[in-house]
C-alpha cells in the first residue's frame, strides 16, 4: 500500500538520509524534474538545489525534529534541462532511522512575485489616465462660467476617479503589501 501511494502520488515525494543522499524518489519527481531514478539515487539532494537555496535549506533541515516538521518552505530545484523549478516543500523526519521524508508541489507561475508585478503594472496603467482625467476635470471645474449642472457632472467624474484610485490602492495593499505606500 505504501509503495502504491508513494509511486502514484501527484506530489513530488522523496526520501533522503540525514546527510541529504537521496534514497528514493517517486514518479512525480522523475516527471517534474526530468531525472531518471537511477541517476538521482546516486546524488545528494544539494546537487539538485539551486545554489542560492542550499545554505538556507541546510539550516532549516538542522532544525527538523519529530515534533517540528517543516511545512511549506519554498526552494528552487534545478530541472535536468537546467531551468529552475520552484517547489513548496514539507519535510518530516523518522527519528529512528534518521531518514527525511519530503513532499513537494510545483509553485505555479502565478507566484506572489508575479502577482505583485501584474498588480503594479495594472495599477500604473490605470493610474496614468486616471490622473489625466482627474486633472483635466479639476481644470474645467476651475473655469469661470460653469453652470451648476455641468459642475455637478464634473463632481461625479472626480468622485468616480477617486473611487477607482482607492480601489487600486486597496488592491495594492492586499496583493503588494511590501509597497502598498507607493501609488
Amino acid at each position: 500500500m505504501y509503495e502504491t501511494f508513494f509511486n502514484h502520488s501527484s506530489d513530488i515525494l522523496f526520501i533522503t538520509d540525514d546527510k541529504g543522499n537521496l534514497l528514493d524518489i517517486n514518479t512525480a519527481f522523475v516527471h517534474n524534474l526530468g531525472y531518471t531514478k537511477e541517476k538521482v539515487l546516486l546524488t545528494n539532494i544539494k546537487d539538485l538545489m539551486h545554489q542560492d537555496d542550499v545554505t538556507k535549506t541546510l539550516k532549516l533541515m538542522s532544525e527538523l525534529s519529530r515534533d517540528k516538521p517543516l511545512i511549506n518552505f519554498e526552494q528552487n530545484y534545478i530541472h535536468l534541462n537546467g531551468k529552475s523549478l520552484r517547489l513548496s516543500c514539507t519535510a518530516f523526519i523518522d527519528v529512528e532511522v534518521r531518514n527525511i521524508f519530503i513532499a513537494a508541489k510545483y509553485v505555479s507561475k502565478n507566484s506572489n512575485e508575479e502577482i505583485n508585478k501584474f498588480v503594479n503594472a495594472t495599477a500604473h496603467e490605470i493610474n496614468n489616465p486616471l490622473g489625466i482625467i482627474s486633472g483635466y476635470t479639476e481644470l474645467i471645474k476651475a473655469q469661470p462660467g460653469i453652470d451648476a449642472n455641468t459642475n455637478e457632472k464634473l463632481d461625479v467624474i472626480l468622485k468616480s476617479s477617486e473611487r477607482i484610485a482607492n480601489i487600486i490602492k486597496d488592491l495594492k495593499q492586499v496583493y503588494c503589501p511590501d509597497n502598498s505606500l507607493e501609488k
